[in-house]
This record gives structure tokens, sequence and C-alpha cells, in this order.
């Protein structure tokens, strides 16, 4: 097992390059089946806050949930070595005789990109009462990304500084690059109203906004990279413009893993902004609500249009911070693989010696800001027939404010069908706008379970990842305890 002192050391010479532990490309993905469903609830503002008021629900209860994504275009195992169930067991090939080598590369001169957005839901309610909605959720998300990693440093942080291939030979990598990370605590309030809903069509707005409490936060900004790497075992930078910073739960005296042990470093705010128009098949019920089970039936619709802003936002550390600024330096650290660190600052002190004059001059302020990973949404949902629906869904990059962590777009279609005790989703998307992908979502009453990569996931194409989703929530839909009271009074009005 590789020691936790080795792992420090080898992220730390990946952070020089600027390759960041990241580039095995990661995309995110949004719990479709869950997120485009009538049957949820508190879900639907994961991708527009006005979309809970006009849900088929009253009261959502998300009991717990869970999503995770991962995909490579870079490191992947062929599809006649990959088993989905050698997967779970770990009982992964070896290549070119070395252990621990469970992935070959795809060596091609394109830029390399990534992201990956895990979350972990807790205990989260929605209630809607007229012409409002009100939900709470909890959860905890971490996210990597990685944009425009040039392919050469990518080869370089899987083979080492020594691979001969590419020794000799400047690489002038003038493309701004990004790589980062961030893993948080958030708790959201969500409000949706109705602006207007008169006769067949209603007019909704949403927010939700969360206040976050951050585990950790890595970040690398790349102007320009200019550089070699020898075979007698030198790095040379003819030129490098960077800003960089971490805040991690280690002490970088002596690289003790906090775990833990004050978890909280850094705090931050976010918020999403929806709005969502709705077109239904029948016109609107009005009746006095005495309570939340009086609200009228559900009523199917033809269509809906909703557009959406998500994680407008940033997180701001300030404890266990290093913040470095590498403004035009330059240097060359002499036979850097056989350098051993003893600890993170011994790091940063010998690469300041190597880059700078100044013990000072890489480390600036002992804070830094990363924004979230803010998206445009468009949703486009049509009723086919009875049961049968089908949605379209665009999502765009907005790289608004740097430093951040950024996120994939995609264009996607989520046909699906839908009963109160059975759903099924075939989404099929576009990320990046290059990379296909087919998913499938089941609901079974209160459990749903999905994937957004199928053929990944089962191995019927080369494993480059794997996408899972699940939550477990309990709900009730508008009318339907209206009309259970009336069917009891009507039964028990004749039988007396």
């Amino acid at each position: 097992m590789v020691s936790y002192d080795n792992m420090i050391k080898k992220n730390l010479t990946v952070f020089i390059l600027l390759i960041g532990c990241f580039v095995s490309e990661l995309y995110s993905q949004d719990m479709l089946g869950i997120t485009t469903s009538n049957n949820s609830g508190v879900g639907r503002a994961f991708i527009n806050p006005a979309a809970t008021i006009k849900s088929q629900k009253y009261f959502d209860i998300l009991i717990v949930g869970g999503d995770i994504f991962k995909n490579n275009n870079y490191l992947y195992i062929p599809s006649e070595d990959y088993s989905f169930t050698g997967f779970f067991r770990e009982d992964f090939p070896e290549y070119d005789g070395e252990p621990g080598k469970y992935f070959l590369d795809r060596y091609t001169q394109y830029e390399k990109y990534g992201f990956a957005n895990i979350r972990l839901i807790g205990p989260s309610v929605m209630i809607s009462y007229d012409e409002h909605s009100f939900s709470v959720h909890n959860s905890f998300r971490t996210i990597f990304s990685a944009n425009n990693v040039p392919y050469d440093l990518a080869k370089f942080s899987l083979e080492g500084l020594d691979y001969s291939p590419q020794q000799n030979t400047r690489y002038v990598n003038e493309k701004p690059f990004d790589i980062g990370s961030l893993s948080w605590a958030e708790l959201g309030v969500t409000y949706s109203g109705l602006l207007f809903d008169r006769w067949d069509e209603s007019f909704s707005i949403g927010t939700t906004i969360k206040y976050l409490s951050a585990y950790h936060g890595f970040f690398i900004d790349s102007k320009d990279l200019d550089y070699e790497s020898t075979d007698d075992g030198d790095l040379i930078v003819y030129r490098y413009n960077a800003e960089a910073g971490f805040s991690l739960p280690v002490d970088y005296q002596d690289n003790t893993f906090f775990g833990i042990e004050s978890p909280v470093r850094g705090r931050g705010v976010s918020i999403d902004l929806g709005i969502s128009y709705t077109r239904t098949i029948k016109p609107k019920k009005s009746r006095s609500l005495d309570w939340l089970y009086s609200q009228p039936s559900y009523s199917p619709y033809i269509y809906r249009i909703g557009f959406s802003i998500l994680d407008i936002g940033f997180i701001h550390f300030n404890r266990n911070v290093r913040h470095l600024v590498f403004d035009n330096v330059s240097g060359i650290w002499e036979d850097i693989n056989s350098v051993n660190f003893d600890n993170t600052d011994v790091f940063i002190a010998e690469m300041t010696e190597v880059f700078t004059e100044d013990d000072e001059e890489l480390l600036q302020d002992s804070e830094f800001t990363v924004f979230l990973p803010s998206v445009a949404s468009l949703q486009f949902d049509y009723r086919l027939r009875n049961n049968f629906y089908v949605q379209a869904i665009w999502m765009q990059d907005l790289p608004l404010i740097k430093p951040r962590i950024s996120r994939p777009s995609y264009v996607g279609i989520v046909p699906r069908y839908e009963t109160f005790f059975f759903e099924a989703a075939l989404p099929v998307l576009v990320y990046h706008y290059r990379q296909p992908m087919l998913g499938l979502s089941l609901r079974f009453l209160y459990l749903t379970v999905g994937t957004e990569n199928l053929g990944g996931l089962l191995g019927y194409n080369d494993f480059y990842g794997l996408d899972f989703y699940f939550s477990l929530q309990f709900n009730l839909d508008k009318g339907r305890l209206e009309e259970t009271r009336c069917l009891i009074k009507q039964c028990f009005d004749h039988w007396r």
C-alpha cells in the first residue's frame, strides 16, 4: 500500500507540473431520473428551484440519496478485460507487468479535461401549499475538475518525468488551463411560488440559498507554461505564470492527516435561481383550502419550459492555507526525480529556492477564494400521451470568475414512463457536446436507482468510468388524501 507521505509527495510533484491528481477525467451528472420526475419533490429543486411548486407532490421527504459519476478520456480498461462484478471486488487487470497499473492510457495529442460531482444527500423535506412551496435540504458534495490540461503533462503525470519519448523536448503551453477540487457540506433552503396561475397556464419562480462549510480546497489556474524534462533528470522551466492554492486536512510540517478533526477550513454561500412556465391540459380548479390535503388534485400538463442558473457562489478558505503566485518565474530543478521531501512546507521551500531569489516570494496571502461551478440550464418537458413524457435538457458551463471549479456542458433527451408505483427513464446525453452516453433509471414506489453511463457500467464498451445514483423517499400526491377522505365519508354515510 502506498504510504500517505508518498502520496503527498506524488501529488505535490504533480502540483508543480500543473497536472493535478484528477486528470483521469471525471464528468458530472445530475441524477436525471430523479430531477426530471413528476414523482419527485425535493429533487426537482436540484435542477430548477422553480419546479417544486408544480410538483405532483405536496409533501416529500427524501430520506437519503447518493450520486457518484466517474468517467475518463485518458485512462481506460478495454471492454474485454473489464467485468462489472470484478470492479466491485477490486479485481482489476494489470498491464505491462507492473503491480498497480490497472489502466491503459489513450495517448493522443488532445487536451485533457474532466469533472466529478459526488453528492451524499441527507434527510430533506418539501411542503407545498396553495401558491407556495418550501423545502430544506442538506448534503455533502465533492467536486473535481480539470480543463484543457496538455497531453504532455498528462503523460508525465502517469509515467513520471523520466518518460524518455518526451524528454529533451521543449513544450510551450500558452493556452490557459485549470485544475481544482472542493468538498463541502451545504444546507439549502428553497422557495418556489406562482406569479400567476390562470385557467390552463401558470408561471413560477424559485430560489435556493445555500450555506457552505468546506472540508478542503485546491486550485491551479495556469496562464502559460514553457518547460522541458531532460534525460539527465532535470526539469527546466523557461516560463511559468500561474496562481495556486490549497487548504487540506493535513499538517504541512509532518504530513499528519487530520481526518474529521476540525473539519471546517472555509465557508461560503451560493444561490440557485429559476423560472418555469406550465401549460396544463385542464383548467385550474379553484377551491378554498382548509389544510394541506385539501389541495386540488394534480393537473397533467401539455408541456413545461424552465430556465435556471445554478451554483452561483464561492467558498473562502482561511484555515491551513498555502497560497502561491508564480509570476513569470523560471529555473532549473536538477535531478528532480531523486529529491525527497520531508513535508509539504519543505517542498514549497525547495520550489521557492529553484524559481525565485526571495524565500517569501511565492507564498502570498494566507487566504484564497474559489468560485463554484456555475451553470445555466434550459429544460423543456412534453407530455406525449397518458403516462409517457420526454424532456430535453441543456446545461452550459458559465466561466464567470476565476479561480473556479468548472463542470461540463451537455445536451440530452430524457424519455420516461411514470405511474404512481413504477417509473422508468432512458436518458440519452452528449457530454461536452461530443461524448454520447445512454442511461437508465428505475423507480419502484419510493426507491429510485439509476445510471447515466449504462454501457460503461456493464462493460458493453471500454471502461472509462462508472455512474450510479439512488434515492429513498416518501411523499404524498396532491388531492389523493382528499379523495380518500371523501370515499371513506361516503361509505360511512351509506352504512349509517
